[in-house]
């Protein structure tokens, strides 16, 4: 369950970039009135209208690669992944210099468990020099070989987005559930930490922890983590969680 939300944060943070990856000179056409508020209503999470206004857009100017990009965005979010390829790749053909793109769909190709044609994608990515926010794709990447089972390359390409943008909670996660996947307990402790730091509301990474002191013999911290979620989000499935984790605690000797 943790992983799937921390690949679908990182989709949400992908996109948000609908606006800003576009040519300012595309920003005077009439078509971007719609893909602005299009853009507007898929960063409050309301697909549906996002997909109105961004078809809008496709009518009046049909040959735009952003608004083929910001339409598969929107496939993806409401999981039609065969119209999200077929987006992602018009785009690509309007604009074959578009890394955007490419790294949307490679993550599409991600969520179907493709892992081979998203490596690619997100390689594609990475070659462009001139990308602003590689962060994402070596995260993405990381994802990739992280699922394949290949956790050298996912854990050093963690910490390639790490280097590009180190206040980015989200891949201190991944690397901290990759390492406490392999037992290295006081290595994964440090990156939730991390985690924890840069995004403070980051539940999952209080849990796990929890999870990771009680691996290392740390009672009073692991209840520390599990009390905070409690406290946090004392009705959501993860507070529920917590509790039965205190309640382990509580029996077990010593406590």
């Amino acid at each position: 369950m943790y992983k799937r939300s921390c690949l679908l944060l990182m989709v949400c943070v992908l996109s948000v970039v609908v606006i800003n990856c576009a040519h300012k000179s595309k920003r005077q056409e009439p078509s971007w009135v719609y893909v602005r508020l299009g853009d507007s209503y898929l960063r409050e999470g309301d697909t549906t209208s996002a997909l109105r206004e961004f078809l809008k857009a496709k009518a009046i100017n049909p040959d735009d690669p952003v608004i083929y990009n910001a339409l598969g965005l929107v496939y993806s979010e409401k999981m039609e992944y065969k119209k999200a390829i077929s987006h992602f790749k018009r785009a690509l053909e309007l604009n074959p210099k578009y890394p955007e793109a490419y790294n949307n769909l490679g993550t599409v190709y991600l969520k179907q468990e493709k892992c081979d044609l998203a490596i690619e994608h997100f390689q594609k990515v990475l070659s462009d020099l001139l990308y602003p926010t590689p962060q994402f794709a070596y995260y993405n990447l990381g994802l990739a070989y992280h699922k394949k089972g290949e956790l050298e390359k996912a854990a050093r390409n963690y910490k390639k987005s790490i280097k590009v943008s180190p206040r980015d909670s989200v891949p201190h996660y991944a690397l901290g559930k990759l390492y406490a996947s392999t037992l290295r307990w006081e290595d994964a402790i440090n990156e939730y930490q991390m985690a924890i730091k840069y995004s403070p509301r980051h539940l999952a990474a209080y849990y796990n922890l929890g999870m990771a002191y009680l691996q290392v013999n740390s009672k009073d911290k692991a209840r520390e983590a599990f009390e905070h979620l409690i406290k946090t989000a004392p009705e959501s499935d993860i507070g529920n969680l917590a509790k039965e984790r205190l309640k382990h605690i509580s029996s077990l000797p010593g406590s």
